[in-house]
């Protein structure tokens, strides 16, 4: 049995004063048998202490234990000065607690069984043991806690072995095949931590996807997809995407044939780096921008179900695509001067952002657009509308002509330069 030194668990950068013993007195008066911490946080601290990774940035804490939750949370007001916690909240369906102590997250769960009556739904909880509890999580090297009371090692899958071999392996063979956004935290963990998937894992994978077992196909309403393949899987790509070490997990996803879990027929190419990197400079949706690399992105927006915005950003980045795709057959685009762009554009209220998505993909005239963000729709009329009307203009139709026509003729001038 491993026992870690107090010391080493202090060493997780800003971890609450007396969090441990506070946790280990509550609990005590709430009548909890065992408290563990679980996570990330374990899994970061381990490999630092064990095997000489980068000493871990805390940026939360996971709790499980076997009783209540929101007991536990309850009493732990009473161990704690006020002004040290910023956020207390109960959800009673799980019986989970968020708070905030002196400004890190600590989130604490009942320790509960998951079993799934429908592959890729939601599964069915009931309460358990913290070891059984362990065994529903997606990696090895992520089922590994610290019971708080003797800060003895629990790792009843033999993570830390994972870890030295810097290795993903799943905790069951149907794991993949119940959640499979557990490939996308796969992708994550991966570049995150320079890991690979076992061969155990990589194969796990693969007869999984090729073997489609969920009850929903790509032919299907899409309104029926099970949340793991739409939702959930939407926020493990937003995380991705946002959090983590961008091109090195979508590598991953593409070397393991994952984006398979989106869409069968795509294979994230190399260019893609570019546009995607453009989305990034533009500060564009980048979950967006990937979605329009593939083949049908409306139809992936709604499976994955981005909000309407979100939606709205996909049609309008394909309105402007076609639309310049039809000018650009007979050439005509390439005529076009500043103020003719301006009016072209202008005249569509399309957003930005769509015209920014629509330049990240690279669509016909690319450059026009950019220099339309960029630039060109910043011009002004070189007189404002405050200062007609102080020469004797009146407010109205006509002075909103009036300002155009200056901004028309200042557009003429760039013309006339280049």
């Amino acid at each position: 049995m491993v026992t870690f030194e107090p010391g080493n668990c202090l060493r997780l950068p800003d971890l609450p004063k007396n969090l441990f013993d506070i946790l280990n007195k509550a609990s005590s008066k709430a009548g909890i048998s065992r408290v563990a911490l679980v996570g990330g946080a374990v899994r970061d601290l381990c490999f630092h202490i064990f095997f000489n990774g980068p000493l871990p940035e805390l940026q939360d804490l996971d709790f499980i234990v076997e009783g209540s939750a929101s007991r536990l949370a309850k009493e732990i007001k009473n161990y704690i000065d006020h002004c040290r916690l910023s956020k207390w909240k109960i959800y009673k369906d799980f019986d989970t607690v968020e708070m905030k102590i002196d400004g890190v997250a600590v989130d604490i769960a009942t320790s509960r069984r998951e079993t799934y009556s429908v592959l890729g739904e939601n599964p069915a909880i009931s309460p358990c043991s913290i070891e059984k509890d362990l065994a529903r999580r997606d990696f090895t090297v992520n089922a590994i806690a610290i019971d708080i009371s003797d800060l003895t090692l629990i790792d009843p899958y033999n993570g830390i072995k994972d870890l030295k071999e810097k290795k993903l392996n799943f905790l069951s063979k149907m794991s993949v095949s119940q959640d499979p956004t557990r490939v996308i935290r796969g992708a994550r963990y991966a570049a995150r931590l320079n890991f690979d998937l076992s061969t155990e894992a990589l194969n796990q994978v693969k007869s999984t996807i090729q073997d489609w077992p969920w009850s929903w196909h790509f032919k299907d309403n899409e309104s029926l997809v099970p949340t793991s393949l739409s939702t959930r899987l939407r926020l493990e790509l937003t995380l991705l995407i946002e959090k983590e070490p961008i091109w090195e997990a979508l590598n991953h996803l593409n070397n393991w044939g994952a984006f398979s879990l989106i869409d069968k027929k795509f294979c994230f190419k190399r260019s893609y780096r570019r546009k995607l990197s453009w989305a990034t400079k533009l500060k564009a949706n980048r979950l967006i921008a990937l979605i329009l690399l593939f083949e049908n992105p409306e139809l992936v927006g709604k499976r994955l179900k981005v909000t309407l915005k979100e939606q709205k950003l996909i049609s309008e980045a394909i309105t402007i695509e076609n639309f310049l795709k039809q000018k650009n057959i007979n050439d005509e685009c390439s005529k076009w001067t500043p103020l003719k762009w301006c009016q072209e554009i202008e005249s569509k209220n399309w957003s930005t952002e769509a015209i920014a998505l629509a330049i990240s993909i690279g669509v016909p005239e690319w450059k026009s657009l950019l220099r339309w963000l960029g630039h060109w729709r910043l011009i002004k009329s070189p007189i404002s509308g405050k200062d007609l009307i102080a020469s004797g203009w009146q407010p109205g139709p006509l002075l909103g002509a009036e300002l155009k026509r200056l901004r028309e003729v200042q557009l003429k001038q760039i013309m006339k330069r280049n």
